[in-house]
This record gives structure tokens, C-alpha cells and sequence, in this order.
């Protein structure tokens, strides 16, 4: 019988209690969705790999590394699952990275796929919308809003044209009181406040909209400094709360991402002829 393997990759934490709420909550939907399979752990941060190992007994590895070994250990079958919210830089390198694997390790993985990240498809020509399913899945995160209160997403990142989508989706979705800035770029804080004023807000409530709500994140996010969103957004007059908890903690996220690595084994099972159907990766 071959040796299958799913590779869970994602950025990578030096927290350890967010890393088993987040990170490995995710990873254990896999073995419950995949229980066919092993399911092994890879960080995209060698940074993070690092500290890690310095700061306490966990060993993780790189993508390259850990294919290394499943390859050595004689997996004919792996398959990978980034837990990345959007095809952001550090999502594209590592997918054309894993390309350039897939490409150079025929002869040692017979099967080798790569799943979508949280925030793609469009919804368009018969594809799933993942924004739609991405907010759905995120309801239950979110307070009531009334014309008062307003919820205001934090994304990781810059000019990235996928918040400005989720923007424009959460509209969509009749969630009107919920805004979106990412930390470096497009769309910006300045904009939200611009829009909370707007709407004569009061309350509001920030929500990290990424997989593992780490210290130093919340720090940036709730900290006492000035600059903080909690403290400018206190500064403009709004009664401020903190959500704390990461994506990868909502079960329903989990599910996207099995869903995503599901979709893109049906594509390979299509490419190879196995089956006919719809397929979304």
C-alpha cells in the first residue's frame, strides 16, 4: 500500500498556545477530513523556525525539508494545504516553490497537488465564491451590529487587491457596518476612520483577520501605545473591545481549508482522467 501524506504549511508562530489553538487545530481537521493519510506540519518562515527551536523543544521544518523527508520515509503521495488568507507574496513564492518541487520530484511522488488559500475564487463561471464562504464562516465571530456599533477588520499585509474584495463582499453580504485595512498598504486605517464617522459610529470592535492571533500581533493591534488602532480609535471617541482569537481557531475556517485541498485533489483525479466533474482549485 503507498504512503500518502498531507503537508499543512503556513507562516509559522513562535507562540506556543496560539500555535496548538490556531496552527495545529487546523492541522487536526485534516486528520479528521483525511484519515487516510498523515498529516505533517511545514512553516514558510525560517525566522520562525529558528526562534522556535531556540525557545522551546519544537522542531519544525521548512517546506523543502519536510518533502525531503517524506520522500525519504517513501510517500508516493503528498499533497499540500497553505493556510494563507490571500495569494499574497509569501503564498505565491511558496507555491511556485512547491511548482518547481512537484516538477523535480516526479520520479519520487507519484501524486503532488497544492490547495488555494482561504480568499480566491471569485464566485464566477461556476467556481465557488471563497469570500462569501469565508464570511459565512466568520459570522459567528461577529457582535450584532446595529447603526451604532461597526466591526473593523485588521488584515496582515499590503495592497493587497483581495481586502479591498472582501470589502466590497461584506457590502454584498448585507454586513454594511464592517470595515477592512490591512497593516502596510490598500485599503488603509485612514479609510476606515473616514468611514466609521460616516456612519456615526460609537462602538466598534476589531478583529485580527488572520490564522494565528499571536502576542506581538495583538500588541500592534490592542497595545497601550499610541499608535495602536485600539488607541486611535479611542483617541477619535469610540468605545473599543478586542476580538483575540485567530481564524485558524473557527472551526467553519478549518473546513474552507480542507474544503480548498478536497477541490484540488478532484483536479488532479480530472487532469489524470479519473473521474469527470466540477473542480475548483
Amino acid at each position: 500500500m503507498s504512503k500518502k501524506a498531507v503537508l499543512v504549511v503556513s507562516f509559522g508562530t513562535i507562540d506556543i498556545e496560539v500555535l496548538k489553538k490556531s496552527i495545529e487545530s487546523a492541522e487536526n481537521s485534516f486528520k479528521v477530513a483525511f484519515p487516510e493519510y498523515d498529516v505533517h506540519r511545514a512553516f514558510t518562515s525560517q525566522e520562525v523556525i529558528k526562534k522556535l527551536a531556540e525557545h522551546s523543544d519544537l522542531q519544525v521544518d521548512g517546506v523543502g525539508e519536510a518533502l525531503k523527508k517524506l520522500a525519504a520515509a517513501g510517500y508516493t503521495e503528498v499533497h499540500i494545504q497553505p493556510l494563507s488568507i490571500v495569494s499574497d507574496k509569501t503564498y505565491t513564492h511558496s507555491k511556485e516553490y512547491i511548482t518547481s518541487l512537484i516538477r523535480s520530484k516526479e520520479k519520487e511522488f507519484k501524486k503532488m497537488t497544492v490547495g488555494r488559500p482561504l480568499l480566491l475564487s471569485l464566485g464566477l463561471k461556476g467556481h465557488p465564491d471563497d469570500y462569501h464562504i469565508a464570511i459565512e464562516a466568520m459570522k459567528t465571530q461577529l457582535p450584532e451590529l446595529g447603526s451604532e456599533n461597526a466591526v473593523v477588520f485588521m488584515c496582515n499585509g499590503s495592497n493587497q487587491l483581495e481586502y479591498a474584495t472582501l470589502q466590497l463582499k461584506l457590502a454584498d453580504a448585507g454586513i454594511k457596518n464592517a470595515f477592512v485595512y490591512t497593516a502596510e498598504g490598500y485599503p488603509t486605517f485612514e479609510g476606515v476612520l473616514r468611514q466609521l464617522k460616516e456612519i456615526k459610529a460609537r462602538e466598534v470592535v476589531l478583529i485580527p483577520f488572520v490564522l494565528a492571533s499571536s502576542e506581538h500581533l495583538l500588541k500592534y493591534l490592542a497595545g497601550d501605545n499610541v499608535d495602536s488602532a485600539k488607541s486611535r480609535l479611542e483617541a477619535a471617541g469610540y468605545k473599543v473591545s478586542v476580538c483575540r482569537t485567530g481564524l485558524g481557531e473557527n472551526p467553519a475556517i478549518q473546513a474552507i481549508y480542507v474544503q480548498h485541498l478536497k477541490d484540488a485533489l478532484l483536479a488532479l483525479e480530472m487532469r489524470h482522467g479519473q473521474r469527470k466533474g466540477p473542480a475548483h482549485a
